[in-house]
């Protein structure tokens, strides 16, 4: 989305590891140098530990594309699994493609497809990535698959990819066995200050850039976020970016650095105190009393009270849903007495001109009880209540939206139309009240579903230079109020940057971000409050 703004030709700071921004600091070098040759010289065992996001898969995809031809790897990417899985997913990935339902068989197969191996001098290589997650039982029975070897050469080399908590697992008495046979270890450390803008400058000229968007200062905001982890270094980045584009500045300022670092860090807090929350509500002496079915307990005064409120609030609730389906009745029935009063005074004030006025004694026109049963021979002057009728609801039908038929016979209803120009063309009769654009949740970034909308309201604004567009940031109200604010304002400037240009004066589009959508019922299931994250682009026939 914002490629063409700064320069890009594809995005910088993606969390997947794409191998053409590969950068490799002095400790991923050093990393790299060490597997390499564990690998290489059959050392059976080997570990790489590191805190989330600090590169590890990015270090082990590097690997894998610089080891030789005569290495036959398989990556097993979650070990949460049972030994029979395991076995089984081992079978596909080496390749033996065989369905076993016992574990003698596949030790078996398995040792004759390792010594083949050896003679073809080949080398197999088994990663385990998330190593965390083993069980200690599956644990075992790895280092059981380490003894199928010859007396001077072992034949099947295993990788364990994990988290520091891996480092715990192996301390356990369970894994003494295990760990005694682990060669090689290495653990990888966050980057550096130093190391952060070089990485951070390495994305940028690989993306396309022709100059550096992240100035000193913003730089060290960033690391100091980060605390150096590239992963956290990426999304980062990609919110400065996104943050910038919708302000139009060409480059991200130390401020920009700030509020997105603030704004993630409000995140990240609202969800640990969701966390936490929920943690204490667990751990509450309460808790297991609570989810037992309950007995015959005595209801205390504040339980009473309690209730109390919840039946009043109730009250009010089904009092304001009332209100809401009879106001725009009553909103009709309001404005006839209010037409009748206007053409009574009308009336009066042509009888005081010199007009036949109404009967002694009578403020109002007389009706007669029973209606003359021939309409021809109704007099003009006995049907004044019947004229006035009339013209209340002429008045009403200039002020009010009128009600039109389709050629289903549905009723639909269609504004009135506001006053325009003379020569008005048809792309303004046309042109729908609004559009809506919808985003995920927690973002602010334009979705690819979202352009054709967007291509919609940009060429109806081309088209018409007198056309306004208020474009309106709502959120749901989950979460922070001042985050939600700060959130719907991001949403508005982001359709508004892609509004104007071709064409498309800045001051048509005027940018609003109004928060949570109002509304209690709005809120109430994921489905509704998904539909609250939105963009309204609301247009506006008057002339400026």
């Amino acid at each position: 989305m914002y490629h063409k703004h700064f320069g890009f030709s594809i995005k910088p700071f993606q969390i997947n590891t794409d191998p053409r921004f590969l950068w490799l600091g002095e400790k991923h070098k050093e990393a790299l140098s060490v597997l390499r040759y564990g690998v290489q010289e059959n050392l059976s065992f080997l570990l790489l530990t590191g805190d989330v996001g600090t590169g590890k898969t990015t270090l082990v995809n590097s690997l894998l594309e610089s080891l030789d031809s005569n290495v036959l790897v398989a990556r097993i990417p979650d070990p949460a699994l049972d030994l029979m899985d395991f076995i089984n997913i081992l079978s596909r990935r080496f390749g033996i493609n065989e369905t076993f339902k016992s574990r003698g068989p596949f030790i078996a197969r398995f040792e004759e497809f390792l010594t083949k191996q050896h003679y073809s001098g080949n080398n197999v290589l088994l990663i385990i990535d998330e190593a965390q997650r083993l069980s200690y039982e599956l644990l075992e029975e790895i280092r059981a698959l380490s003894n199928l070897e010859k007396p001077h050469a072992k034949l099947l080399n295993v990788f364990f990819v994990g988290q520091e908590e891996f480092n715990d697992m192996l301390l356990d008495s369970r894994s003494r066995a295990i760990r005694q046979r682990i060669s090689l270890s290495y653990h990888l450390e966050p980057l550096t200050r130093k190391e952060t803008g070089e990485y951070i400058r390495h994305r940028q000229i690989v993306a396309g850039a022709h100059k550096n968007l992240f100035p000193k200062k913003a730089v060290d905001v960033i690391y100091e976020f980060s605390r150096g982890f590239p992963r956290l270094v990426n999304i980062i980045c990609d919110n400065c970016l996104l943050t910038a584009y919708a302000e139009n500045k060409a480059t991200v300022t130390e401020s920009i650095a700030r509020e997105c670092a603030r704004d993630m860090e409000i995140r990240s807090f609202a969800h640990a105190q969701d966390s936490e929350k929920t943690r204490k509500q667990i751990q509450s002496p309460d808790f297991e009393k609570q989810s037992k079915p309950a007995g015959r307990v005595r209801k205390s005064r504040r339980g009473k009270k309690t209730m109390a409120a919840v039946l009043v609030l109730f009250f009010l609730i089904i009092c304001a849903y009332a209100a809401y389906l009879w106001l725009p009745a009553s909103e009709k029935w309001l404005s006839v007495f209010h037409a009748d009063d206007m053409i009574k005074g009308q009336e009066n004030r042509t009888a005081a001109n010199g007009n036949s006025p109404p009967e002694s004694g009578n403020t109002t026109p007389e009706t007669p009880d029973k209606p003359d049963p021939e309409p021809d021979t109704q007099s003009k002057t006995t049907q004044p209540e019947t004229k006035s009728k009339v013209q209340a609801e002429q008045l009403l039908a200039k002020q009010k939206p009128q009600s039109n038929t389709d050629n289903t016979g549905d009723n639909k209803t269609v504004a009135a139309e506001p006053e325009k120009p003379s020569g008005a063309d048809d792309a303004k009769r046309q042109a729908p009240e609004k559009l809506v654009i919808y985003f995920p949740h927690d973002a602010y970034g334009l979705s690819s579903t979202s352009f054709e909308t967007l291509d919609q309201a940009k060429q109806l604004l081309r088209q018409d230079p007198e056309l306004k567009a208020e474009v309106m940031g709502y959120t749901d109200s989950m979460g922070d109020a001042d985050y939600n604010r700060h959130l719907s304002q991001l949403r508005a400037n982001i359709v508004s940057r892609y509004l104007t240009g071709d064409g498309v004066e800045p001051e048509q589009v005027e940018p609003k971000g109004l928060g949570p959508l109002p509304g209690w019922s709005r809120n109430q299931t994921p489905e509704k409050r998904a539909r609250n994250r939105r963009v309204e682009i609301v247009f506006d026939y008057k002339s400026q």
